[in-house]
């Protein structure tokens, strides 16, 4: 069974990145998802690097992000999506632990 690893990054002074003491992750298997859910996530890999679209402001630490992992064709893949883009379910999967 295909495991989707979920973390967060940035938030509050950017508690999540690899200087921090806290780190926020969390784990859900791929065939827990609804279907919305799946087409959603696939979609976030399927769009990894392309261009993202051009946004007003400038992106700050304090902004949420998501980094998602899965097992891919050729290994383990990654991308990193707005808290906006990233499924509910998979956000509340993730818990915060101290390092």
């Amino acid at each position: 069974m295909k495991k989707i690893q979920v973390e967060r990054l940035g938030g509050v002074a950017g508690f999540g990145t690899r200087a921090g003491h806290l780190r926020s992750r969390g784990e859900i298997h791929e065939a827990s998802l609804c279907d919305a859910d799946r087409a959603a996530v696939d979609a976030l890999f399927e769009s990894a690097g392309q261009a993202a679209p051009a946004r007003s402001g400038a992106r700050g630490i304090d902004e949420l992000r998501y980094r998602l992992t899965r097992e891919g064709p050729r290994g383990d893949e990654s991308v990193e999506a707005s808290e906006s883009a990233v499924p509910q379910v998979l956000r509340e999967s993730v818990k915060d632990e101290i390092v």
